[in-house]
């Protein structure tokens, strides 16, 4: 080996043993050593700042800032050097006191193990992940390339190519890579027809099917494996699952507006419909490689269900479907979905505590279920590779609520939440006064929790229940939200001022999605099911009003907003109280209005605020429509940050619940002996 070659190889162990410090270093304090708005930002961090110190351990702050040095002659120069120094670490009975964040001793024999491996080519970085509740079945973690922004890993059937969304230019594309090399390109180039969202590979490996959306399933397309043009497949449809037959399994809006699974035969553009519906549209569906069940995250349609989230299996010749066991009463907590390659197993990603687990479940219903690993992050989707190994992605994804002005510009950060302690999905109301109430969870329960600016979030009520959305102001000095397990149905109003139940108002007609109450505090609405119902908080039965996915009451009380989601579009209805019929606000202009994201604090001087999607742009972004004429208007601000819902406070100006996206991609194998 020339010297020339021998220098470059140290430059790469020392950019390796670099990576594999910021690792390190996120496991031990939850944050990272360098942190930017924007790449060039965390370049300039890396440059210019040191990391903060450990809390505690003074030797292993001394090896992590080693691995972390500016001038890469000061770092270790090989992995063998770094795995002494951290077994001396280990062995050192002062230095395993209380580290900033408390891992099992086994944890850092395992960091032994990833720091030898650190030199093998094409492998960006090494860590590891605890187990969390069989310490001898220890799973190791391979950070893969990518680009900054990279999710939903699928491997190919023969386990050689890695499908996977990348963030281009704030929009998501299919790319591909090569997970021994890293070496990874991207597939499709269009950049106004929506962003991916899902993807999978057919079973013989020669294409890649998936979906784009904004704010409904824009439709499913394919793309060579190899490069070419995308071929739609089949519009209003998401989640394209292949089965072996060539057909897919899919999700579309039913003519009953549900997301409803379905099989589709391309060739003959037949579709069977199966009674089961998913509440997402992300990794809720998967097939078993042998095409003959599916197993659905979902719940089932038809007379007496009780509208509770579980997992399933689908019988795709019979139609039967049979539960499986999961150990939990609800799987609402649940996330991402993926089936082994021998179909003995399922995998599941759900929410638990301030974590996630990778719970493995007998596919036969027979058995008790295993927690494989652990996060500190959310995983949204899974896949399972013929050799056994998973790949997942670990999402980072840190809440914000800001505020700002409805001109654009600088916005305010009120409030910072980890991902992992937010409810998401569920509505956040804004109240006039400036505070936030975030559906939150604490304990691994719901907790609605009242969020204002420089303080601690705190619960609205102190409560064994679990509390959670949707939510809405009653009247200045009250809100309502719903109370108990799920399913809900109960409805409850508490005290702002002090956080005391006054009501319980007992509801059997769905799920509720969204709440609003009418501006004296006698009335609520509530959509559920597709329908919005008129309830009086003094007591009596529901009355139906509209059909409607999300709801909101118009300033003067006389009318209702009405959100309704069908197939191809979505529309905004103006409904009369007083039974003087319905308009039709004629949303225009060059964004998407997405689903369940009206609010009553939302309308202010007949303007609605509301987050937007643009076909070109994975982020929903803050936007306004003019309820007199639909025309809907973005809103500059300085953060690229997903908005999820907007609200006006007493002066006029706009809050919102936001989010961050960071994601990586992983591939976990179990370790060697185990």
């Amino acid at each position: 080996m020339s010297p020339e070659q021998l220098q470059g190889k140290e430059t790469d162990a020392r950019s390796d043993l670099f990576s594999f410090g910021c690792v390190l270093y996120k496991m031990l304090t939850g944050k990272r050593p360098f942190e930017g708005d924007s790449p060039a930002g965390v370049m300039a961090a890396i440059l210019e700042r040191e990391p903060a110190p450990l809390a505690t351990s003074l030797p292993l702050d001394r090896i992590l800032k080693r691995c972390l040095a500016k001038d890469p002659e000061q770092r270790f120069q090989t992995a063998r050097d770094l795995k002494a120094a951290l077994i001396w670490v280990l062995e050192e009975p002062a230095a395993a006191a209380a580290p900033a964040r408390p891992r099992r001793a086994g944890w850092f024999r395992l960091v032994l193990i990833g720091a030898s491996a650190l030199s093998v080519a094409g492998i960006a970085l090494l860590a590891w992940r605890e187990l969390s509740s069989n310490p001898e079945a220890a799973w190791a973690g391979v950070l893969l390339g990518g680009p900054e922004v990279a999710m939903t890993p699928r491997i190919s059937p023969d386990g050689h190519t890695l499908a996977f969304l990348a963030m281009e230019r704030g929009l998501t594309q299919v790319a591909v890579m090569k997970p021994d090399t890293g070496n990874w390109t991207v597939l499709t180039h269009k950049r106004n027809a929506g962003p991916a969202t899902e993807l999978n590979w057919s079973a013989d490996g020669n294409r890649i099917y998936f979906d784009r959306q904004a704010d409904i399933p824009l439709g499913i397309f394919s793309v060579p494996a190899l490069g070419g043009e995308e071929q739609p497949v089949l519009e209003d449809a998401d989640q394209p699952e292949p089965l072996p037959d060539g057909s897919l399994l899919v999700v579309r809006l039913s003519a009953e507006r549900e997301l409803q699974v379905y099989r589709f035969w391309p060739e003959s553009g037949r579709l069977q419909s199966f009674p089961i519906r998913v509440r997402s549209a992300f990794a809720r569906v998967r097939v078993f490689a042998d095409g003959r069940q599916a197993v659905v995250l979902g719940e089932l349609l038809g007379p007496g269900q009780q509208g509770v989230v579980h997992v399933y299996v689908l019988d795709l010749a019979s139609g039967q479907i049979r539960r499986l066991p999961t150990g939990a009463a609800d799987d609402s907590s649940a996330v991402g979905l993926a089936v082994s390659r021998d179909g003995k197993s399922v995998l599941l990603s759900r929410a638990a505590e301030d974590r996630t687990e990778i719970v493995s479940l007998p596919a036969s219903g027979r058995g008790s279920s295993r927690v494989l690993f652990g996060s500190s992050e959310s995983v949204q989707c899974l896949d399972t590779s013929p050799d056994g190994a998973i790949y997942l992605d670990e999402r980072d994804e840190p809440v914000h609520i800001l505020r700002f002005s409805p001109a654009g510009g600088p916005a305010t950060v009120i409030s910072t939440l980890p991902s992992q302690a937010v409810h998401r999905g569920m509505t956040t109301v804004f109240l006039p006064d400036g505070r936030a109430l975030v559906p939150a969870r604490r304990a691994g329960r719901s907790r609605l929790m009242l969020v204002e600016e420089g303080k601690e979030a705190v619960p609205l009520v102190s409560t064994t229940e679990e509390t959670s959305g949707p939510a809405t102001a009653v009247g200045p000095a009250q809100v309502a939200f719903t109370i108990g397990p799920e399913p809900h149905r109960t409805l409850a109003i508490a005290s702002l001022s002090n956080g005391r139940v006054t009501r319980r108002i007992a509801f059997d007609k769905g799920e509720p999605q969204s709440l609003a109450a009418s501006p004296d505090g006698n009335t609520l609405y509530c959509a559920a099911a597709g329908t919005i119902w008129s309830l009086a908080v003094a007591g009596g039965e529901p009355r139906k009003i509209h059909a409607g996915e999300s709801v909101a009451v118009m300033p003067d009380g006389q009318s209702l907003l009405v959100h309704i989601v069908e197939s191809g579009r979505t529309r905004l209805l103006e409904v009369q109280l007083s039974g003087g019929g319905e308009k039709e606000i004629p949303i225009n202009g060059p964004f998407h209005l997405i689903e369940s994201a009206i609010t009553s604090s939302g309308i202010r001087n007949a303007k609605l605020a509301v987050p937007l999607a643009s076909l070109d742009s994975w982020f929903y972004q803050p936007g306004v429509v003019d309820l007199a004429t639909g025309r809907m208007t973005g809103i500059p601000v300085d953060l690229l940050v997903d908005f999820h819902f907007e609200g006006w406070t007493a002066d006029g100006l706009l809050m919102a619940w936001t989010h961050e996206l960071r994601s990586t991609i992983w591939k976990m194998t179990q370790a060697a002996g185990r």
